[in-house]
């Protein structure tokens, strides 16, 4: 009989373990189907109700749309890095050709090795960066709209972030050029940001591919209303201060 009793423990932790080992299985593989045939996937889920996207622990309607912003705002980050290194080489390559020394010259050009090495390196995250922004964008593009639940009127494409406000200006001009939809910028942790407004997510999502076509190959989707909360008017029309 203590055997017995023994052996209900030790049966029950057995049966926990295999049901955590059999969620994270389900989990991965619905995520592998969803990278390979999103538009099935979310509409059968859909279909059996699960409208928000819960399902064995993932809630991907508030989590893709965030990992979508997180993303794009990461490749704009990295794009900045990529430029300021690009500025900084430009610069070496000045200063070693006006330079007399033979040694200024030698640890210039070392500098400029190390320099590119360090571009492409960044270069390679940026590529990986659109990939995966890419593939968040096929998810949303073919999720059914039933299985978001923000009802939210406002969304935005963002095409740009500057900590210039004159190169937010530019990026406005070159904006307007390309899309009749109305053009802000939004001031956001010390960054300019050029955003494409639309009145919702489908109508956002339609103009998307032609946006990073003819804009900004880098653009992304946002939810106003959550990335930029209470904004309040800049000092120029057209601008705005996001709250906190």
């Amino acid at each position: 009989m203590p055997d017995e009793e023994k052996k209900q423990p030790d049966l029950a932790e057995k049966v926990k373990n295999w049901t955590a080992a059999l969620r994270e299985a389900v989990i991965a593989l619905l995520f592998l189907f969803l990278l390979l045939f999103p538009s099935c996937v979310t509409q059968r889920l859909a279909d059996a109700g699960f409208t928000k996207g819960d399902f064995a622990g993932l809630h991907w309607e508030k989590q893709l749309l965030e990992m979508t912003e997180q993303t794009g705002e990461a490749q704009q980050h990295v794009q900045q890095v990529e430029e300021s290194i690009d500025s900084i080489r430009q610069s070496l390559v000045t200063i070693g050709n006006d330079a007399q020394s033979p040694e200024v010259k030698a640890q210039v050009d070392q500098l400029t090795i190390q320099l590119d090495s360090s571009l492409q390196s960044v270069r390679s995250v940026d590529r990986d960066l659109k990939a995966s922004l890419r593939t968040q964008e096929n998810l949303l593009q073919t999720a059914p709209v039933n299985s978001f639940s923000s009802k939210s009127s406002h969304w935005g494409i963002v095409i740009s972030a500057d900590r210039d406000v004159n190169a937010a200006e530019h990026e406005v001009e070159r904006a307007k050029k390309a899309s009749d939809k109305e053009i802000s910028v939004y001031q956001k942790d010390q960054l300019f940001l050029t955003v494409v407004e639309f009145s919702s997510r489908e109508e956002a999502l339609t103009d998307l591919p032609s946006i990073k076509a003819r804009i900004q190959d880098g653009a992304y989707l946002v939810d106003m209303e959550r990335w930029c909360p209470k904004p309040e008017e800049g000092e120029r029309d057209g601008w705005f201060v996001c709250g906190k």
